[in-house]
This record gives C-alpha cells, sequence and structure tokens, in this order.
C-alpha cells in the first residue's frame, strides 16, 4: 500500500495490538514506570461561594441565613484540562460544612476554567458524603 504522494507506506507491526496489553502488564509489575499523567478533564467540586459581581450571574445569587450575599453551584477546580500531575500528587481544599451532613458534588468537564458546574459540558461524577461528627 501506498500513499497518494507515493513516497512512503505505513508500516504497521506484527501484534500491534498486544502492545498495550504488554504495557499494561509491565506496569503492573512495575509502576514506577508511569511517573505522570496529562489531564483529559478539568475536576472540582460545587460549592456556595460569596457574590462578585465581576464572576458571578444575578441568577445564581441568594442571601445566605447570616444575611450575606453568595452564588450557588460555583465550580471549584482541584486540577485543570491539559495540566501535568505526577504521581503522588495530593490536593488538600478545606470546605465549611451547612449542616451534619456534607453531600459534595464532583464534577468534570473539558473546559479549562468552568465558573459552574450546572455550564454546558459539566458533567456530575458522583457525590462525596462524609460521615460528619455533630
Amino acid at each position: 500500500m501506498s500513499r497518494p504522494d507515493g513516497n512512503k507506506r505505513p508500516i504497521v507491526p506484527a501484534e500491534a495490538g498486544l502492545t498495550v496489553l504488554k504495557d499494561a502488564v509491565k506496569y503492573g509489575h512495575d509502576s514506577s514506570i508511569i511517573s505522570s499523567q496529562v489531564m483529559k478533564y478539568t475536576f472540582g467540586v460545587s460549592v456556595n461561594n460569596f457574590f462578585d459581581d465581576k464572576i458571578h450571574s444575578e441568577r445564581k445569587t441568594y442571601l445566605n441565613k447570616d444575611g450575606k450575599w453568595c452564588a450557588k453551584d460555583c465550580f471549584d477546580l482541584f486540577v485543570g484540562v491539559k495540566e501535568e500531575i505526577y504521581v503522588d500528587h495530593k490536593i488538600t481544599k478545606g470546605y465549611s460544612r451547612t449542616g451534619y451532613r456534607a453531600k459534595t458534588p464532583i464534577h468534570s468537564t473539558t473546559a479549562a476554567i468552568p465558573i459552574y458546574s450546572t455550564d454546558l459540558g459539566c458533567e456530575l461524577l458522583g457525590e462525596l458524603i462524609p460521615d460528619l461528627p455533630n
């Protein structure tokens, strides 16, 4: 088989389909083979933040129990798309709970800097529901 320019032919090695399987087996025996990964998606959680008129839409605002303006469904980014993350990398964030039970929705998107977890393309992956002490 030749290319339209007639100069080169593609070469398909024998057992090309086994390459992925062989590398997976190698990784299973020695996980230090892979040192980092470039993220395909942006990951984060849905939170409520204090309202900032430079960032937030008025349709997302509400008055909290302390009389302060807040914005709901804000995307709090953990890791961004195309960001390189190394093995054993840890991300630590703190949040304030609003009751005895905290439900944290976890989202992904291909957007680099999403504003809201309800934006087009954001997908709910699941919810983190930790046991909290009284």
